[in-house]
């Protein structure tokens, strides 16, 4: 008998090495508040962060495996269209820059 684990996680990376950060789940339309655990620019997992308002304790199951699509999904290279064209550019022109008054 041993602890209950998740295959997709399992003997990937020791959560000793992961750094985790506040985030909101995409799984579902309740936005449950998860904490993603990564190492460098690699997402693990992520897992649910107390909430009472909101999930308590307890996120989907759909929630909890959408950190694949992360990984898979992610712009790495910002571009812009200039005269219909797609074009490779800097991050600092891709986003605004919010300044507070």
């Amino acid at each position: 008998m041993g602890a209950l684990t998740s295959k997709d996680f399992r003997f990937k990376c020791r959560v000793w090495f992961l750094k985790a950060f506040d985030s909101i789940c995409t799984g579902c339309s309740k936005g449950c508040n998860v904490d993603a655990h990564h190492k460098g620019d690699i997402l693990y997992r992520l897992k649910p962060r107390w909430n009472d308002a909101v999930n308590q304790a307890w996120m989907c199951d759909f929630g909890r495996l959408t950190y694949k699509a992360m990984n898979e999904a992610r712009l790495l290279t910002p571009y812009v269209r200039e005269e219909g064209a797609r074009k490779v550019a800097a991050w600092g022109r891709s986003f605004p820059t919010w300044r507070s008054a």
